[in-house]
């Protein structure tokens, strides 16, 4: 019996075939995506928890400075369109 196997860790993969005759070969099989597995982990750039996986630009120094004045809660992480729109939202409260 023939596997396929595809380990992948952060959008990086490595495909293989594995052809299993004995029970001993399924182990191998389990080691050999192991280590494969281990080597992307150690190859791939990290990424951090906090990195925005977004392609938007982040908020502006200038769109920061605004909500932290109105007393808007934000995060890093916080592109520039919802900036603009909780600062909108903001001003927009103030008018009604």
């Amino acid at each position: 019996m023939v596997f396929k196997c595809k380990p992948t860790y952060q959008f990086q993969s490595i495909e293989f075939e594995f052809d299993v005759k004995i029970s001993k070969d399924l182990d191998e099989m389990f080691d050999m995506y192991d280590r494969v597995l281990k080597g992307l982990i150690r190859i791939s750039p990290e990424q951090s928890k906090n990195q925005s996986v977004s392609k938007e630009p982040l908020a502006t120094p200038g769109q920061k400075a605004t909500m932290d004045k109105f007393g808007i809660a934000y995060d890093g992480n916080t592109t520039k369109k919802q900036a603009q729109a909780l600062i909108q939202a903001s001003i927009d409260g103030m008018n009604d």
